[in-house]
């Protein structure tokens, strides 16, 4: 697929969850860099409520983690 306009989180959940997930097999593994319209919890609602591919979703750790983990939280 091609894009060549201004992506949206919508958009981009839309494409996910209709012609992303339906390719991949159950037990995939999708890697997601930190782009703006990589809304995590809506990708993360939509990876885990579709029963047919429950695919997991690797985030990149953010600063707030980094220091979070250095922190022991």
């Amino acid at each position: 697929m091609r894009y060549s306009t201004t992506m949206t989180g919508g958009f981009f959940e839309r494409w996910f969850e209709g012609i992303l997930l339906p390719v991949f097999p159950k037990d995939a593994v999708i890697v997601m860099n930190n782009a703006s319209f990589h809304r995590k919890k809506q990708l993360d609602e939509i990876a885990g409520n579709n029963t047919a591919h429950c695919a997991d979703i690797v985030w990149p750790e953010s600063e707030k983690d980094k220091e979070n983990n250095s922190k022991g939280l």
